[in-house]
């Protein structure tokens, strides 16, 4: 793939999964109760819903604010990817041995799935990122587009 076709795909990525984070996080934040109703879980109290908006609706806000960072920057890029490639892998890993421990569900494998995918981009995309990034060398990375 060359470098321009890397860049366009690298960038729909990005925006595709900065949406969804997005989406994912902000929708959690005012509801609480229906995204924890799809995850099977439910807030007793005040506390609970705290809890819901903060980790399922603040750190996807944040993940996808990452993940959108890296559209504008070169450096940020590498660490939007790498963010998704580990992220998206600690959920996929942790999801995965759960399932064989307590048994298979559908929903469960599917969601697997999605993330396994993003995986496998967000890790051949850094790989191109970083190696273009060592490849030019020159000039402060800080400062250049991807």
């Amino acid at each position: 793939m060359n470098d321009r076709a890397v860049l366009i795909t690298t960038r729909a990525f990005l925006a595709v999964i900065g949406i969804i984070f997005l989406a994912s996080g902000v929708f959690t934040f005012f509801d609480p109760h229906t995204m924890g109703e799809a995850l099977g879980i439910a807030p007793m109290n005040s506390s609970g819903e705290t809890e819901i908006r903060a980790t399922y609706g603040g750190l996807v806000i944040g993940s996808g604010l990452l993940v959108f960072s890296g559209l504008f920057n070169r450096l940020m890029t590498v660490a939007a990817l790498a963010g998704t490639f580990f992220g998206a892998g600690g959920l996929m890993l942790t999801r995965v041995v759960i399932q064989a421990m307590e048994g298979f569900t559908i929903n469960q494998a599917i969601v697997a799935m999605f993330e396994l995918s993003m995986v496998v981009v967000a890790f051949l995309l850094l790989k191109a990122a970083v190696r273009r990034a060592v490849a030019s060398g020159n000039g402060n990375p800080d400062t250049e587009t991807l």
